[in-house]
């Protein structure tokens, strides 16, 4: 293992946002294993006296995996960097973009950054063991993460839904109304994660013995195998009108929601974002992070809302919906379905309901790779109410 004790020139990560200078810090572990995989977290809270006062600061620090297994998984040199430009370039253009439009629009629901690096050396191009992204930690403001084995329920997905729908809503005009911008900040920082597919089938074959637990649904394995042969890579592809920004992660452990009502929402996690249909996000997130029993028969209802929500803040944007009509909104989630988010939201519902505490996928472990990987595959209760419920979705739907 591998976990840090302090972060190097923490003075240095933060001169341009907090400035001062760093009197204390004390960094400790984050998260449990099993709850976060392409990176390593830390709490961090450190003292900066500045102008003769001192405050403290709490923070995270997201850190470079430390084996070459998970840095080719994840692509760390390239992903790396292009979260760290989300937070320098890309954000502060969605939100310059918001203000030009005069629009009641409000990019809120990104975290505080504090200062990012690849590494101390700073003539290297390379990510290396001391990269770093600091930002707030949420806690302190009211944020919390769900139970990953209940999900959000009604009122906190539509909260979601509402923010995904600004999210998506400015990225699609600014995309066509100042191609430029969208050209020169925001296209670079796109595209960046690139998975391996033959690990992906794998990993997607060792699942289907849920199964076996699931005698409704075993009418439908050879559709099932069918659908994952031509499915490891998901849906990569856009179709106009619909491309947007869109997360392409959007699960319950990359989003964190306040208690209030209506919850105030904080997206995490950057690195996969990519042009694509806004339905991937939707759906995905339906699928793998709502309650069982706020979605069982409500799918409709949620997507509806989530249509409002879009086209309404586009109207407000200058674009011109008509090309956008609920019809054919849903044949996008359709779509996107059939090419992959059916199986996509499989493979993340038998991590997201897997045993608390558990994982073979280490990021701190510097010697972790393939030999290390636990190709069991532990079926519990959850998982067969869930695969279940997304399957005969699925049927119902003709997504496989």
């Amino acid at each position: 293992m591998g976990q840090k004790t302090e972060i190097p020139d923490l003075e240095g990560l933060i001169k341009d946002t907090i400035g001062g200078h760093v009197i204390e810090q004390q960094v400790a572990s984050l998260l449990p294993p099993g709850e976060n995989y392409g990176s390593i977290m830390y709490k961090v809270d450190f003292t900066v006296r500045k102008d003769g006062t001192e405050k403290v600061y709490h923070t995270v620090a997201k850190c470079t995996p430390l084996n070459a297994f998970t840095q080719k998984m994840f692509n760390t040199q390239e992903t790396f960097k292009g979260e760290i430009a989300w937070y320098t370039t890309v954000i502060p253009a969605l939100k310059q973009f918001v203000k030009e439009q005069g629009t009641e629009q409000k990019i809120d629901f990104f975290q505080k950054y504090y200062g990012g690096r690849i590494s101390l050396d700073p003539a290297s191009e390379r990510v290396d063991a001391d990269g770093v992204i600091l930002t707030e930690n949420l806690k302190y403001s009211g944020y919390q993460n769900v139970d990953r084995h209940q999900g959000f329920d009604t009122d906190t997905t539509k909260a979601i839904l509402r923010d995904m729908a600004t999210f998506h809503s400015v990225s699609l005009a600014l995309r066509r109304k100042d191609p430029e911008m969208f050209r020169e900040k925001i296209s670079p920082y796109l595209n960046l994660f690139s998975g391996d597919d033959d690990e992906m089938k794998d990993f997607l074959r060792a699942i289907l013995v849920v199964f076996d637990h699931i005698p409704s649904c075993k009418h439908l394995l050879e559709r099932i195998n069918k659908s994952m042969d031509s499915a490891a890579q998901y849906d990569k592809s856009y179709r106009e009108p619909w491309a947007t920004i869109i997360h392409h992660d959007f699960w319950c452990n990359n989003i964190m929601v306040t208690e209030e009502q209506p919850p105030r929402v904080t997206i995490l996690d950057l690195q996969t974002t990519t042009l694509g249909s806004p339905a991937i996000d939707v759906i995905f997130l339906l699928l793998t992070s709502v309650k069982l029993e706020d979605i069982e028969n409500r799918l409709d209802y949620f997507l509806q809302y989530y249509y409002d929500q879009f086209t309404a803040q586009l109207k407000s944007l200058g674009i011109d919906i008509v090309e956008f009509s609920y019809e054919n909104f849903v044949k996008e989630i359709d779509t996107v379905s059939k090419l992959g988010q059916y199986i996509h939201a499989l493979g993340h519902t038998s991590v997201i309901l897997g045993e608390k505490g558990h994982t073979s996928l280490d990021s701190s472990d510097a010697n972790y790779n393939m030999d290390a990987i636990d190709t069991g595959f532990k079926v519990n209760d959850k998982h067969i109410r869930k695969f279940e419920w997304i399957t005969l979705e699925a049927e119902k739907r003709n997504w496989i």
